[in-house]
């Protein structure tokens, strides 16, 4: 029993041409079926929750992605940012560092999650220009998984995580309508009772996200299952 408690950490990387690393993102499997992610500052390791954006609706399995934001009607907050959180009996939790109450945005699904849970988290984060991540570093830590970097270049990042058991490779395949491997800029982790996909795709300014007008650092968008075919989406600003 001893072995699964242990705890399974990865860190996300944009590699630069300098021969250095920055500092993007982390995924960790805190105890059985209890998952952190936490997202790095453009300047620190740590980050500051700049606003939160209203909830939104959206409809359509090839839309569950696709948000507006609407940056004049932020929601502002200027809180240090801890970590996102999912739990066992399949709650998600936002953590703050400040004193008092520090968990927020509470939403819950309807089962609690087991090895052989399908994909119960499919959220996404979209970078700033990658050449303004400035928290650097050498050599990548244990686990890491390394994204080549272009510094002109918005990285769009989509996420989904399954239980341990669940196929979440033909899943995802599925998904994205992809026969075949998948391809190289999708990557996988697997910690003791959970597992992930990761897609990465770089995107142009301008092209597929607002890039003017935006705060700069991190958009991260959370999708929540509330009927069939339908999901709320929480959007929230990280620097």
């Amino acid at each position: 029993m001893q072995a699964i408690l242990r705890q399974v950490s990865s860190r996300i990387y944009f590699a630069n041409s300098t021969g250095t690393y920055s500092r993007f993102m982390w995924i960790q499997e805190h105890k059985p079926f209890d998952l952190f992610v936490g997202i790095h500052g453009l300047d620190t390791k740590s980050s500051t929750l700049i606003c939160q954006y209203s909830d939104q609706k959206v409809v359509g399995s090839n839309n569950r992605i696709t948000r507006r934001y609407n940056y004049a009607d932020a929601a502002m907050v200027n809180e240090p940012f801890n970590h996102f959180s999912f739990h066992p009996d399949g709650t998600f939790w936002l953590k703050l560092r400040r004193q008092g109450e520090k968990y927020v945005h509470a939403l819950k699904r309807a089962q609690p999650i087991a090895e052989d849970t399908s994909i119960f988290q499919d959220f996404g984060l979209l970078s700033d220009l990658m050449g303004k991540y400035r928290c650097f570093v050498q050599l990548p830590k244990e686990n890491h998984i390394v994204v080549g970097a272009t510094i002109d270049l918005m990285m769009s990042v989509r996420v989904r995580i399954s239980g341990i058991r669940h196929n979440i490779e033909s899943e995802v395949k599925t998904d994205d309508g992809i026969t075949g491997d998948l391809p190289q800029n999708y990557r996988h982790w697997t910690g003791r009772t959970l597992r992930a996909i990761f897609k990465f795709e770089p995107i142009p300014v301008g092209e597929g996200a607002p890039s003017h007008k935006r705060p700069p650092g991190t958009i991260a968008t959370f999708l929540f299952p509330i009927a069939q075919n339908q999901w709320l989406t929480k959007g929230f600003h990280f620097k």
